[in-house]
């Protein structure tokens, strides 16, 4: 992890800057935050119960898998609707 963190600011300084975003910050703090007890709760991220949980069928990525979905669909639809 700390090589990956070194390496990242290392290619922010050769490209000449960092993530430019509009965000808050606080609203990129709460994501993660949400994102990690997300991750604990379900015990592993979206892509570890779907690389690895589901050919091996477990259940319980095969619970996680289907809430992780059903969850994105109506999130993307309001994210992309005009009166947002």
């Amino acid at each position: 992890m700390v090589i990956g963190m070194v390496g990242a600011w290392l290619c922010g300084m050769w490209r000449g800057g960092f993530f430019q975003t509009a965000v808050a910050p606080w609203r990129l703090l709460l994501g993660g935050l949400l994102v990690g007890y997300g991750s604990r709760l379900s015990s592993g991220c979206t892509f570890d119960h779907g690389l690895m949980g589901m050919p091996s069928f477990s259940r319980a990525s095969l619970q996680a898998v289907v809430v992780f979905k059903g969850v994105v669909a109506p999130c993307s639809w309001v994210n992309r609707s005009p009166w947002r």
